[in-house]
């Protein structure tokens, strides 16, 4: 599903989906790939990024998830992972600087 506010801010994801995560590259390297799993999952899941999407370096990308602890995964556009990061807290907002 998806909302979009007054203020022009656009929602995907489940109506539950309240806390934002910023991903802020601020390596030299297109991002192309991000999982964002639910620690009890064991496996990452879809890609949040979708077929045509990338980060350029720089470059930042708000996503909503539920509250909740995940585990975090960027790839490059070769598929290459440039960090993971589990048992994130993100009951919360959180800017992730990728470095």
């Amino acid at each position: 599903g998806w909302e979009m506010s007054s203020d022009a801010t656009i929602k995907i994801g489940q109506s539950g989906a309240t806390v934002r995560l910023l991903l802020d590259n601020t390596t030299t390297t297109e991002l192309c790939f991000v999982h964002i799993a639910p620690v009890t999952e064991g496996e990452w899941g879809d890609d949040q990024m979708g077929d045509m999407e990338s980060i350029s370096p720089g470059g930042k990308r708000m996503f909503f998830v539920e509250p909740g602890i995940y585990d975090l995964m960027v790839a490059d556009c070769d598929g290459e992972t440039v960090v993971e990061e589990y048992e994130v807290d993100l009951n919360s907002d959180l800017r992730w600087a990728i470095e």
